[in-house]
């Protein structure tokens, strides 16, 4: 459970190695099972956490860091033979349906302006 705190904070900050240290020894001396079973629920109790573990607070990742053409393109190319590709992009399918591209639109340019319209 640790182990899925820490791959929580790595999605969600930038973070060295030796902050996600102070971070894992904190969770452990500090935090009970239900503690982390919150942790992983709880953006505010992450952050609370890393606000008592870290001396320097961490910088949280937005929409702009997140490469989605990047991404679309491996998945894209992600072997049609295995099960576990074709149901992975089966779902990216179904999500970009949802989303309303519009022309000399990229998929971030999409994510940025749904995000800023609250919405679609």
């Amino acid at each position: 459970m640790l182990d899925g705190c820490l791959a929580t904070i790595r999605d969600d900050y930038e973070i060295t190695a030796s902050q996600e240290a102070l971070v894992r020894e904190y969770l452990k001396r500090e935090e009970s099972t239900q503690g982390l079973n919150i942790f992983l629920e709880s953006g505010k109790k992450r952050r609370k956490v890393l606000n008592k573990a870290l001396p320097s607070p961490l910088t949280e990742r937005t929409l702009d860091d997140i490469d989605f053409n990047g991404i679309h393109s491996k998945i894209a190319n992600l072997p049609p033979t295995d099960s576990s590709s074709r149901r992975i992009q089966g779902i990216w399918s179904t999500m970009l349906g949802g989303i309303k591209i519009q022309e000399g639109e990229d998929i971030s340019a999409a994510f940025r302006r749904i995000q800023e319209e609250g919405g679609e």
